[in-house]
């Protein structure tokens, strides 16, 4: 019973490998690609006078416009009747109260 030493064998490469090889390199440069043409139309839209994602409609861009917002509807315009503070807030915007 004597020991024997045996070499690894040497791996063959076959056209499986080689086909992955090729395909990761293939799918590397489309990733490539992809990343470029993301930066450029990234870059286009930064060079635009307006903002992609704006709201308000595009009449309103240069003009004297103020946007607020209040926490909820107002129930009456009339001065008299309004009890509340964001009611009061609205409608000093459209009475020009008489005296301060």
């Amino acid at each position: 019973m004597g020991l024997t030493y045996k070499r690894p064998r040497k791996l063959q490469s076959t056209g499986m490998q080689k086909g992955l090889v090729s395909n990761r390199s293939f799918h590397l440069q489309w990733m490539k690609i992809i990343v470029v043409v993301v930066v450029f139309l990234a870059g286009l839209n930064a060079c635009s006078d307006r903002v992609w994602n704006n709201p308000y409609p595009v009449q309103d861009d240069h003009g004297n416009i103020l946007y607020q917002s209040f926490s909820s509807r107002p129930k009456y315009l009339d001065p008299v009747r309004s009890y509340s503070s964001n009611e009061d807030a609205i409608i000093a915007n459209i009475y020009e109260p008489p005296l301060q």
